[in-house]
């Protein structure tokens, strides 16, 4: 699975971190990123409800395979396109 993928977890990992990115991939493909409840009874009607897997699923299910697609393999071609360079001492 791509999760397996040590690079593309980190790759991941980084998009999350892009407030702009997340705006704009949540407007395009109209899903939300699950919200952090605001307080310990939040959290339990959240669950309860099911919002929190539900939306979490959600975006998830269409973020990764973005990622994967946008992001991670046309960094991976660039770096696979490059020769190595060795440093010898």
């Amino acid at each position: 699975t791509l999760m397996a993928d040590p690079a593309f977890r980190l790759c991941l990992d980084r998009c999350l971190e892009e407030p702009e990115l997340i705006s704009n991939f949540c407007r395009l493909y109209e899903v939300e990123l699950p919200r952090q409840p605001k307080s310990p009874v939040e959290w339990m009607v959240d669950e309860a409800t099911g919002y929190r897997k539900n939306t979490f699923d959600k975006f998830f299910t269409a973020f990764i395979p973005f990622v994967h697609r946008v992001v991670y393999l046309p960094l991976k071609s660039q770096f696979d396109g490059c020769p190595s360079k060795i440093l010898l001492h």
